[in-house]
């Protein structure tokens, strides 16, 4: 567990209120562009989901002081998130409007994802809008349950409800592990998000995270698809997915959380060079007095994109 508290608690608040604004407005924009809503696709299967009271001893709620206010949000779920089959099977009714619908937010605990919950915390707070909260646990630690019911603690604390989305498999899945889990948190996410209803549901992806991908993308031989980066705004079994972090740096949103005394979780894997994304992370801060850096490597990114888009709309 990281601590929230740090030295420059003047320069983290002044960093956390410049990164809340750039983010209330990137949610703005991409919200407003999810009119689609969610919709059932074709075929959809259940999720298994359970919603935890709030957790008095869980690892967030010494750190996090109580609100001063009732917000007026939602009560945290105090009952099993039991779905309605009917609200995953195919429907001629209308999506979600992304002016009323909730929105969701998937927070697995770590840095980025706690930043994102508390900078769309004050964004719907000032709008009238409403949040709803979803942690995946992979069940591939033995610490996973504990990191679920501290974002649940985290929640309650904030007034926002808060479901747990469990991925049911017997012991470590073989192949590639991580984008099994990339499918099933997809899936588990998008059922719920047409369970609840929900507008879209944000993603805690950074700069930083792109350009991770770009660099192990280009590592790979990708074309301009690929180098292309991740979207701001992609859909997956009938949800929108948005990402609304992608201008902003792992450090500026951990100062987020310092200035808001909310701690998160490091995850073991993030230091494991075994694996493609840290390896990726070491190989850009030794590139770096190069010039070859993630804010680089991220621009390009976004050149390429709109670019494809000039391309595809002449096409068009």
């Amino acid at each position: 567990m990281a601590g929230a508290a740090g030295p420059g608690m003047d320069e983290d608040r002044r960093a956390a209120a410049e990164a809340g604004a750039r983010i209330a407005a990137a949610l703005d924009r991409l919200v407003a562009g999810a009119a689609g809503g969610v919709r059932p696709p074709a075929s959809a299967r259940l999720p298994r989901a359970d919603s935890l009271p709030p957790a008095r001893d869980a690892p967030f709620a010494e750190s996090l002081p109580p609100p001063d206010a009732p917000t007026g949000a939602a009560p945290v779920f105090a009952a099993p998130f039991r779905p309605d089959p009917a609200a995953l099977a195919p429907s001629a009714a209308p999506a979600p409007s992304a002016a009323t619908a909730p929105l969701g937010l998937a927070v697995s605990g770590g840095s980025d994802s706690v930043a994102l919950l508390l900078a769309a915390a004050d964004w719907a707070a000032g709008r009238g809008r409403t949040l709803r909260v979803a942690t995946v646990d992979h069940r591939l630690r033995a610490a996973s349950r504990t990191e679920a019911e501290g974002v649940a603690a985290l929640c309650a604390r904030l007034c926002l409800p808060h479901d747990i989305l469990t991925w049911e498999h017997d012991g470590a899945p073989r192949g590639n592990l991580a984008e099994q889990a990339r499918e099933a948190r997809r899936d588990l996410l998008s059922g719920w998000a047409r369970a609840r209803g929900l507008c879209a549901i944000a993603l805690g992806h950074t700069l930083d995270d792109q350009a991770e991908t770009v660099l192990m993308r280009l590592a790979r031989g990708a074309g301009a698809d690929g180098l292309s980066g991740m979207a701001e705004t992609v859909r997956h079994g009938g949800a929108a997915f948005l990402r609304p972090l992608l201008s902003e740096r792992r450090e500026t949103l951990r100062a987020i959380c310092r200035s808001q005394a909310a701690d998160w979780v490091e995850d073991p894997s993030n230091a494991d060079l075994a694996r493609h994304r840290p390896r990726a992370r070491a190989a850009l801060a030794a590139l770096a007095p190069l010039g070859v850096d993630a804010a680089g490597l991220a621009r390009s990114a976004d050149l390429l994109r709109g670019q494809r888009a000039a391309l595809e709309a002449a096409a068009a």
